[in-house]
């Protein structure tokens, strides 16, 4: 058994915890605001050693083009350029003085082709370097433009572009060789594999399509040989099923099929949606061996269909840290491909682009939850009673079949604030349990808590906004040509540092949200809805190290301590004896009761709970730790009124046994046990539907 003492509430007064996580996040926020604003005014000029304009004119003199970039990084005595370096080029560049004479202004115009190409822009790069090629005058400089000619057409796919730019006749007389090559070479990557290579790609695509689903597979007739009917399924499904790798494996299915270039050899120019259609079919197929056992262990009766869509729009939605900012990443992107090198001419924009999307697309994005989810808006006319005085709208959230008893709470800001209840949780339990739950989802309301959550995320797309302003480059390249695995690495691990801190700030206002439905209904009757609700839902209790990796919830027990230790010094039991221990033990008393009398019955009861403290509070707290022992939970309340017996294994033992044991006789002998042992005259005791209560004369009963 083991007994808390400590209050692990957050406290009510002064500002209050999430007051004070607010006013912090807050601060970080303008902190963030400003160091980008500061870096970018900081690094806005030439940067140290940039060299002048007469040595730039010197080295577009050389008529070398291809090396140009090489060469000014040697005059700075710099490994690469950075993008303060290209911006201030860029500068340069624009000046008329830099490009006095038509055969310096093809060299200019060589370069910045050559920039476009080399940062993701080869169909830019094209028109530029075709402009080049046509004006200047010196031989070797005009093959080291068809060079990065036809770089920009391969990477490109445009066939037709390089051959209309190199048409010229007197080009072809110039570079035959090299032209003929260069228009083979394009018109056979156009072509696409042979047929047998065709075939084999075809067969490891299935392959990779199928992937999902056996690992799926695998995974539960692993499952059910480990947990077979009949054994205690209730901790390892729920460990189970909250473990992400049905999602995993369709990913990594869809970007091995992309890393393998698997598209372009069917003659797919563009990647992006032959590897979305892949994800949906991997993710389709992967979540059947899931749904056929969660019928199985769960008893649920809704179809895939059914099944599939709330999964996945569950999952859109816990997902919100990922895909916010990968659809912010694509609309920069959209952006920088209509205005070439925008991240490095003008850092700030993406700096502060990208934080203000993601929080725009933050605020919007509860306005997609009705949408993701099947959910419809109950008209204000027809809510049911126990929805009364909600103060925000109310959901309706279609899971009939599935089992899901739930509600949620959704909106950043009060506008978008609403609360979705589950169709099966709204039909099959009473008014009284859904109350109670709904206060719990109004304590988030009430308290900020999803306000305090858009700050962080808010937070954490200011970090993206300072990577913008101190390396502009990278962003420029991660916008066009994807991340490297150096900027992959860093965008997870703020991605999982903001999950970390998310979650255990969810829990902690998970605490708090409890508090307030404790104090709207009372402690007991909440937590009795908690219950029902947990066992409903098939979630363990206990939850066990590895059973819940990823939940913000924290399991039943922690929150019925949590909520119980604040108002005293609780008793719960770590090993309860096995039930049939307690019948037996019953039986033997009763037997007892019937042939010898109620006072030696009473009397052997009062025996059991010895006490050998000498203060009233220790012999209480005495007798709730005897009761942990025997498997119960207890609680002496810190205000000196009394003792609570709040789930009594003795009587749940006595209503389950076969046959049931008489359970008021039971609660008559143990209560008159119980006195005596305390020896108080003054305590009254008085039945609860799962415990019984020894309270003070005048005192409360909640």
């Amino acid at each position: 058994m083991a007994a808390f003492v400590e209050p692990a509430l957050p406290k009510a007064g002064g500002l209050g915890y999430h007051g004070r996580m607010r006013t912090a996040l807050l601060c970080v926020v303008l902190l963030l605001l400003g160091i980008i604003i500061g870096v970018d005014s900081v690094r806005s000029g030439p940067p140290p050693g940039f060299p002048p304009v007469g040595e730039i004119r010197a080295l577009i003199r050389q008529r070398a083009p291809h090396v140009f970039l090489e060469e000014l990084a040697d005059a700075m005595s710099a490994m690469t350029l950075d993008g303060a370096d290209l911006r201030a080029l860029l500068a340069v560049l624009d000046q008329r003085s830099i490009q006095e004479t038509a055969a310096e202004a093809a060299t200019v115009e060589a370069i910045r082709g050559i920039l476009l190409l080399e940062n993701g822009h080869p169909a830019d790069a094209m028109p530029r370097l075709g402009r080049a090629l046509r004006d200047s005058e010196d031989h070797d400089e005009r093959a080291a433009i068809l060079q990065q000619l036809y770089q920009a057409a391969w990477s490109a796919g445009r066939e037709d572009e390089f051959r209309r730019l190199t048409s010229d006749t007197a080009l072809l007389k110039e570079f035959p060789g090299e032209l003929e090559f260069s228009l083979k070479a394009l018109a056979g990557r156009n072509l696409g594999p042979p047929a047998k290579r065709q075939l084999k790609m075809a067969m490891g695509w299935l392959i990779l399509l199928l992937l999902p689903w056996f690992i799926g597979e695998w995974r539960v007739r692993r499952w059910r040989q480990q947990f077979p009917a009949g054994s205690d399924r209730q901790g390892p499904y729920f460990a189970f099923s909250r473990t992400p790798v049905a999602a995993t494996a369709s990913f990594f299915s869809a970007a091995l099929a992309l890393a393998c270039n698997l598209p372009a050899g069917f003659g797919f120019a563009r990647a992006f949606w032959p590897g979305v259609i892949h994800l949906a079919a991997a993710w389709l197929l992967a979540g059947w061996p899931a749904f056929r056992l969660d019928r199985e262990v769960r008893g649920t009766t809704w179809s895939y269909a059914a099944w599939l869509r709330n999964v996945t729009g569950m999952a859109a939605v816990n997902a919100v840290l990922l895909v916010v900012p990968v659809a912010a990443w694509f609309i920069l992107r959209a952006m920088t491909a209509g205005l070439p090198l925008w991240p490095v001419t003008w850092p700030l924009g993406v700096g502060l682009g990208f934080p203000a999307l993601c929080g725009a697309l933050f605020l919007l994005y509860p306005l997609l939850v009705p949408w993701l989810l099947p959910m419809r808006r109950v008209p204000a006319d027809r809510c049911p009673d126990w929805a009364a005085g909600l103060g925000v709208p109310l959901y309706r959230w279609n899971t009939d079949g599935g089992k899901i008893f739930n509600a949620l709470t959704f909106g950043y800001l009060t506008p978008t604030q609403a609360i979705a209840v589950t169709s099966s949780f709204a039909d099959g339990f009473p008014p009284g349990t859904l109350t109670a739950i709904l206060e719990h989802e109004k304590g988030h309301l009430a308290r900020g808590h999803l306000f305090t959550y858009f700050l962080l995320l808010l937070a954490a797309s200011l970090v993206g906004g300072v990577y913008a302003v101190t390396w502009p480059l990278q962003v420029q390249r991660w916008l066009m040509t994807g991340p490297t695995p150096g900027q992959l690495i860093w965008f997870l691990a703020v991605i999982l540092t903001v999950t970390v801190v998310f979650r255990r700030l969810a829990r902690d206002y998970e605490v708090e949200a409890d508090a307030s439905a404790a104090a709207a209904v009372g402690r007991e009757t909440y937590l009795q809805a908690l219950t029902d609700l947990t066992l409903a839902n098939f979630l363990p209790e206990r939850v066990r190290a590895g059973e819940e990796p990823l939940g913000i919830h924290p399991p039943l027990q922690e929150r019925k301590r949590r909520l119980r230790v604040a108002d005293g010094d609780y008793f719960e039991t770590g090993r309860p004896p096995a039930p049939a221990i307690l019948v037996a033990l019953w039986r033997s008393r009763l037997a007892l009761d019937w042939k010898a009398g109620q006072a030696e019955a009473e009397h052997l009861c009062a025996l059991d709970y010895h006490l050998t403290a000498t203060d009233p509070a220790g012999r209480l707290k005495e007798l709730a730790a005897r009761h942990a022992g025997f498997g119960a939970e207890a609680l002496v309340r810190g205000d000196g009124s009394g003792l609570e017996i709040l789930a009594c294994a003795q009587k749940a033992c006595a209503r389950r046994a076969d046959p049931p044991l008489p359970a008021d006789r039971l609660c008559l002998l143990c209560s008159a046990g119980m006195q005596a042992a305390l020896n108080e005259p003054g305590l009254a005791w008085s039945a609860a539907p799962n415990g019984c209560r020894l309270l003070r004369p005048g005192k409360g009963t909640e």
